[in-house]
């Protein structure tokens, strides 16, 4: 330091070092578990799944430094011990949360129940209740949800409880049972399997089912033995299933919600409430382009029936019921929406 001007001035630079850095490599790094976890806290709280050859490689990439899996663990589990710790203040966080809620959107409805003795709630893992209706465009369109300690009768039958008072009223419901049975590719027998669920009669279904069973008895036996046809078939179902036989919709859910399954609880909640947000607004904006009422894949398809149906004659038995000289001829009644060939 030169006092006259109070300028800093090297006269002389000594490049040998004596701290001991120069010796330092990656089983005895310049940085510690405890500034890795500074670097990726961020990350890892946003991405809880984060990979640590993913870590090791960003720190390289983006710093130059060559740290290892060791003490890159070590930082990525501090990180996760305080997101762990972030976990409980989030389950502390969801009375206020769903205060919130209720004051911004008066007609949601949200329901906490924990152990009224502690004032806490079982577990912070969890397991996803979900009630995901089939739009006619085969779009997604997200109920209810709820968040139980783990699944089983007695969380569905409080799940179910709670969902009449989101869709109650008097329109009959239907509700998809998945069952994961991969049969298609074990003997080949999904056409035969298609073809006895689409069968419009009963008569009709029980000539499809012992074509079926011939194929391999035992196999098919055992797939349906606690599985009613009531669940599954057409000839069978007494509500209505609107024309859909099959339902993709809860791994499409559990894929749109994939990365916010890990977050802590309130996070995790308002995260899929801002992607519901966001699904409502886009398709409030793309809906005011339809040219007619219903949705343009609806229209076409109803205009295609329309055509089809045009050459048909039409007697009128009364004022509901009328015959269509079609191939076969069926009783149509448009009160009860009913048709003599099992379909409407």
């Amino acid at each position: 330091m030169l006092p006259s001007t109070g300028v800093l001035c090297i006269k002389r630079f000594n490049s040998v070092h004596t701290c001991g850095a120069t010796v330092r490599t990656c089983r005895n790094p310049r940085m510690g578990s405890d500034l890795v976890s500074a670097v990726v806290a961020d990350r890892v709280r946003d991405q809880p799944l984060t990979r640590l050859t993913d870590v090791v490689f960003d720190l390289k990439n983006e710093y130059g430094l060559d740290i290892s899996y060791q003490v890159t663990w070590l930082g990525v589990e501090k990180v996760r011990g305080e997101v762990y710790r972030d976990h409980a203040t989030s389950f502390d966080q969801l009375r206020w949360y769903s205060d919130a809620v209720m004051q911004k959107n008066p007609n949601s409805y949200v329901n906490l129940e924990f152990d009224q003795k502690i004032g806490r709630f079982p577990r912070f893992k969890g397991n996803l209740l979900a009630a995901i209706a089939k739009g006619v465009n085969q779009g997604l369109f997200p109920v209810a949800f709820a968040i139980v300690d783990s699944e089983n009768s007695s969380n569905w039958e409080w799940f179910l409880r709670n969902l009449k008072e989101v869709v109650g009223g008097k329109r009959t419901l239907t509700f998809d049972r998945i069952k994961y049975v991969n049969v298609s590719q074990k003997i080949g027998l999904m056409r035969k399997l298609w073809e006895c669920a689409h069968a419009p009669t009963v008569t009709c279904f029980n000539e499809k089912f012992e074509l079926l069973k011939k194929c391999n008895p035992a196999v098919i036996e055992d797939f349906l033995k606690d599985l009613h046809p009531k669940h599954w078939s057409n000839a069978y179902f007494s509500g209505r299933r609107y024309g859909e036989m099959c339902s993709n919709t809860t791994e499409s859910f559990n894929n749109w919600v994939g990365q916010a399954r890990h977050l802590p609880i309130a996070r995790w909640v308002d995260m899929v409430r801002g992607q519901i947000m966001e699904q409502m607004s886009e398709r409030r904006v793309k809906c005011t382009k339809w040219a007619g009422v219903i949705c343009p894949k609806m229209e076409k398809k109803l205009v295609s029936a329309y055509n089809d149906s045009r050459a048909w004659c039409v007697s009128q038995a009364n004022d509901d019921v009328y015959e269509v000289h079609s191939h076969p001829s069926v009783l149509v009644d448009v009160v009860k929406q009913t048709c003599s060939c099992f379909q409407w």
